[in-house]
């Protein structure tokens, strides 16, 4: 058999046909959306998981929600994504992350509120029972409803408990 001999042209056209590998596609996924080892292995695993996830990233371009967020959605709360576009997982994700529209002084007053119904509690927190914070903010988002932010609400009580 005669040796054969390929040229760049030849061998340009066969790389072009071959889909990117997964190596390759965790690299890029590490680069270009700057995820952890771990979120970028977990993402390659599947082709249709990276696949989605590439066209959530794709929709997210107009809105306010970066690759790391897609990625942590898809990680944890495996949404079933042959029944979920893509785009519907970023409106989603941007409706989850507008919880905290409310003004400063509603978050005020229903603190407030909830520090005079619970002055025992609120004793408890200044004598260092550091728990009866949770127990508060619990009692402020059940006000709230899913309003608010619960970490927004933990360092806002947190200040108001510490400051008088």
């Amino acid at each position: 058999i005669p040796p054969f001999r390929w040229t760049n042209a030849q061998i340009k056209k066969i790389r072009d046909l071959i889909p990117e590998l997964a190596d390759a596609k965790l690299a890029r996924f590490r680069k270009d959306y700057a995820l952890s080892q771990y979120d970028a292995e977990i993402l390659t695993r599947d082709i249709a998981v990276a696949n989605y996830f590439e066209e959530a990233v794709k929709a997210a371009g107009e809105v306010d929600v970066n690759p790391k967020q897609i990625a942590n959605i898809l990680i944890n709360k495996r949404p079933d994504i042959s029944k979920t576009l893509p785009a519907t997982l970023v409106k989603s994700i941007v409706s989850s992350i507008q919880k905290t529209s409310m003004g400063d002084e509603e978050l005020t007053t229903t603190i407030d509120q909830v520090i005079a119904e619970n002055a025992k509690a609120v004793e408890d927190f200044k004598k260092g029972k550091q728990n009866v914070l949770m127990f508060l903010v619990g009692k402020v988002m059940r006000k709230l409803g899913s309003q608010a932010n619960a970490s927004i609400v933990k360092l806002k009580l947190a200040e108001r408990l510490k400051n008088g």
